[in-house]
């Protein structure tokens, strides 16, 4: 018999007609012996509500939860992975869409690759019209290359991860980030040796959303970004690190978080007019300019650099 899968997802404030289609997508799946939990983490969002609810009549493998206040996604996650089941765990969003065959195939990879414990897969990128914007550039690499790839970006997507159950055991589930919790439970993988695997194929339909592109919300996370990096840092000298929501605050406040939005976002552009460059000549134009104008730019471009340098194949 087929080991069970168990799907973790939460919603927040997403279109019904794409919690329909990310529904549809898993119900869909060519891999059936799953379970979908779902956290509803704004309680007074009644059309999603009731949809789910809906679905959960109709559908015996869904289960819903409602919190009765926000308690934000990484309690969210905890919260499902405490009533969940499954051998394996998956992830995935709200706003998403898996290819029919997504989890058959990783859970077949994972068992021909028993070192892997948890794989993620390339992605297509959609927006919130379910149009294609384009694909994820990255290729295959080997657990190597990604663990080294890891101490400098997140390249990873999160709803298209699936792991082994002991892996979220082991590392006690996600840790209370507003954001990039996927993040640290990665570089906490990195830290434990516990190996990560890329599917070389396109899995999952990632929707790029306006309003996840906020300028307060892309400062906050390249800090928080920084935070985990540095907390990977401090494990590789000590074995542990010294996480706290008040050490986190600590360092955005160190980092001076309200002040400095403005900057980032005019500084971070000339990173992101680099990415679109066409030409060499507009590349070193902009390489430069990232260099000198800005220590966010210039961050930006650097951890970009080491990441091609300890990925390359």
């Amino acid at each position: 018999m087929e080991e069970l899968i168990s799907v973790l997802m939460t919603t927040y404030n997403e279109k019904t007609e794409w919690i329909k289609e990310s529904l549809d997508s898993l119900i869909a799946q060519t891999y059936t012996n799953i379970e979908i939990i779902i956290v509803v983490d704004k309680p007074d969002e009644t059309s999603i509500v009731n949809l789910l609810r809906e679905y959960e009549r109709n559908y015996k493998q869904i289960k819903v939860i409602i919190n009765k206040n926000n308690i934000g996604l990484a309690s969210s996650l905890n919260k499902a992975f405490e009533i969940s089941t499954g051998m394996y765990i998956a992830r995935m969003d709200a706003d998403d869409i898996s290819e029919s065959n997504r989890l058959e195939k990783q859970i077949k990879l994972l068992k021909e690759n028993p070192r892997a414990q948890l794989i993620s897969t390339r992605c297509k990128y959609i927006d919130e019209e379910g149009l294609l914007l384009g694909e994820q550039s990255i290729k295959y690499k080997s657990y190597f290359q990604i663990n080294r790839g890891l101490k400098y970006i997140n390249f990873l997507i999160h709803p298209s991860w699936l792991m082994r159950r002991k892996v979220f055991l082991q590392l006690n589930g996600y840790r209370e980030f507003e954001c990039s919790q996927d993040y640290d439970f990665l570089l906490r993988m990195v830290s434990n040796n516990l190996n990560i695997m890329l599917c070389d194929e396109y899995l999952i339909r990632y929707r790029v959303r306006t309003n996840s592109l906020s300028s307060s919300r892309g400062f906050k996370q390249y800090l928080i970004a920084k935070y985990i990096r540095f907390l990977y840092k401090e494990r590789l000298k000590t074995g542990k690190d010294s996480f706290s929501i008040e050490n986190l605050n600590s360092f955005l406040r160190k980092n001076k978080y309200q002040e400095k939005i403005n900057d980032y976002n005019n500084y971070s552009k000339r990173f992101m007019d680099l990415r679109a460059a066409n030409t060499k000549f507009q590349k070193l134009k902009q390489a430069i300019q990232c260099m000198v104008v800005s220590k966010y730019s210039r961050n930006l471009l650097v951890n970009s650099i080491l990441f091609k340098i300890n990925t390359k194949i």
